[in-house]
Parts: structure tokens; sequence; C-alpha cells
């Protein structure tokens, strides 16, 4: 499922996403052009909107390709040190 897709199916205004997220509801034209891919996704927003959507909306869906391998690399670090942890 896309941004769009998910804000729409929970009825929220751009603006209410953003304050969801922790913007001012004016960040809701920067919200659009990030659901429309006009922008490229911050991490920490992208991690943000994977935690809000309960995982329904994948931060490594929204970032760009360098990215998504630094994200990647850190879940394969974060899961063997839990996996060391057990």
């Amino acid at each position: 499922m896309d941004l769009r897709e998910y804000r729409e199916s929970e009825g929220w205004t751009l603006a209410q996403l953003a304050e969801r997220l922790g913007l001012q509801a004016s960040s809701k034209a920067m919200i659009s052009r990030l659901e429309r891919g006009e922008e490229r996704w911050p991490i920490r927003l992208a991690l943000e909107v994977e935690v809000l959507s309960r995982g329904q909306v994948r931060a490594l869906d929204l970032v760009g390709s360098a990215d998504r391998l630094l994200l990647e690399s850190a879940i394969a670090r974060g899961a063997s040190q839990m996996e060391a942890a057990e």
C-alpha cells in the first residue's frame, strides 16, 4: 500500500497526516510532493510513516535507492544484535 492509499483509507487529509507525523499542518504541500514522488523522503520521516501505518506503508518502499541501502544495512545490524542477545 502506498502512502496516499493509506492516508485515504484512514480518512485523513494531508494536514491531518502531517500533524500525526509531528509536522506542522502547513507541511501538507510537502506531504503531497512526497506522495507524488516529487520530493526525496528523509529516512526519519519514512520510518515514522511505517510506525504510524503499523507497517502497511514500508519505509524501504518510500526512500530512494541510496537510503534504502542504508536502511537495509541498519535493519540487518539490528537483527544480528537481537539474535546475539537471545
